[in-house]
């Protein structure tokens, strides 16, 4: 497994100043996420100013995905965990990013047990659309492909103790660079450049830290050329989750 941890003596304050920061970044945004939209509504669809708004509303909305990154490293200590069923948290996280590109065959396999989690549903939902993003870049950069979601229970059969859930997302895309597969969850790190850039760099970084605040593990294996499967491991729970995940 590879992960990356913060320095513990600097943590807190890291994540306060984030979270400030990120919090007063994402009123100013606020504006330039919405605007576009109703300036669309009133512009022919021949205006010359149209391709222009239309950059304006991809630019705001990669800002908005970046500061949604920083809310959730300020914040992740924060929030309450409660009895989380995972399939209800990759669900959710699916359909957060429809429409699914052309050419992206997704399978779903569920789990046979019980895969509950004590958790909180926002982060995990952050995690498991970052780890989604990256399988929708991975199978889009090669034409197209399958994207494989699952889900393994953690309950003993035998004597109804909790075991390890497990969600893996696997893709067949190009794999990932063996000489950078040691700074996957660097903060800032992407592989990306120029045009092909997306967000800054936190995506695995968000995932790592928020499986760890679960207790948990996230690993990654990937073959060149095969694909890439990213895995979560959390302490599985034996209680009733809600219905919805923060009902």
């Amino acid at each position: 497994m590879t992960g990356f941890r913060a320095p513990d003596d600097r943590r807190d304050l890291v994540y306060r100043v984030t979270g400030q920061v990120a919090h007063d970044f994402n009123n100013l945004l606020a504006p330039l996420v919405g605007y576009p939209d109703l300036i669309l509504e009133d512009l022919p669809a021949d205006h010359p100013a149209v391709p222009m708004v239309q950059s304006m509303r991809r630019v705001a909305g990669r800002m908005a995905a970046v500061n949604l990154q920083l809310l959730t490293l300020s914040g992740r200590n924060e929030q309450e965990h409660e009895p989380l069923d995972v399939e209800q948290v990759v669900d959710a996280a699916i359909r957060s990013l429809e429409p699914w590109p052309a050419g992206v065959d997704l399978r779903i396999d569920r789990s046979a047990a019980p895969a509950v989690v004590m958790g909180a549903a926002a982060p995990l939902q952050q995690a498991v659309c970052n780890l989604l993003r990256n399988a929708i870049e991975a199978v889009t950069g090669v034409g197209g492909g399958e994207i494989r979601v699952g889900t393994a229970g953690g309950q003993d059969a035998a004597t109804g103790e909790p075991g390890m859930v497990r969600l893996t997302i696997a893709d067949t895309g190009p794999g990932i660079d063996p000489a950078d597969r040691d700074r996957l969850f660097e903060p800032f790190f992407t592989t990306r450049t120029g045009s092909e850039r997306r967000g800054a760099g936190l995506g695995l970084c968000v995932v790592a830290l928020v499986v760890e605040d679960h207790a948990g593990e996230v690993r990654i294996a990937s073959t060149t050329g095969v694909g890439t499967t990213a895995e979560i491991v959390l302490p599985g729970c034996t209680r009733s989750p809600a219905t919805e995940p923060g009902s």
